[in-house]
């Protein structure tokens, strides 16, 4: 498991200062007079009650070197593919139905970055093979089996494989934050 750490600052709440360290938060401003007597528990903490489990699509946005797709290209083809998902499992009753007011959406986290991917059968030199990529987290909050989660996720990357045309899309599988599973999609 890989631990990477994270400063996610500090917010002001009920007039105080909080800096988040771990299960619990420091108060206070100045970090050099923190003592156990500036110690409190973190208000804003919940845990779930099932294990989470999720999903990261990794996907690239050129095509034979060429920059040819973006995020905002990635995000709406994820959210129309996701929503059809979504409308028939509701259909077939896979999922439950929403109670009144509240909604099934598509939930996801677009993460744009730069990649290093390249074909051993190319000649190119691998450093001049830098593009742009996309992680999609996939969160299931929606009811889903993990097994169908999992045919669901892997459904979309092949279907966004064949659509942005892309020799590899990765897919990481989680249970907890921990990889459980990888499978690959291309055409």
């Amino acid at each position: 498991m890989y631990r990477f750490p994270v400063n996610c600052g500090s917010r002001i709440i009920d007039g105080q200062k909080w800096c988040r360290f771990g299960e619990s938060v420091f108060v206070g401003y100045d970090p050099d007079e923190f003592t156990m007597a500036h110690y409190k528990k973190n208000p804003r903490k919940w845990r779930t009650k099932k294990s989470v489990i999720a999903s990261t699509i990794l996907i690239g946005l050129d095509v034979d070197g060429k920059k040819t797709w973006t995020v905002k290209n990635v995000i709406k083809e994820f959210s129309k593919l996701r929503s059809a998902q979504i409308k028939e499992m509701l259909d077939v009753g896979a999922i439950p139905r929403p109670k009144r007011g509240k909604t099934k959406g598509a939930a996801a986290s677009f993460v744009a970055q730069k990649g290093l991917w390249h074909d051993p059968r190319s000649k190119r030199d691998p450093s001049k093979d830098v593009e742009d990529s996309v992680q999609i987290i996939v969160i299931s909050d929606i009811g889903e089996s993990p097994d169908l989660f999992r045919a669901n996720v892997e459904e979309l990357a092949d279907e966004m494989a064949t659509k942005f045309r892309q020799q590899l899309v990765y897919v990481h599988h989680q249970k907890n934050g921990i990889i459980v599973e990888e499978v690959a999609f291309g055409i």
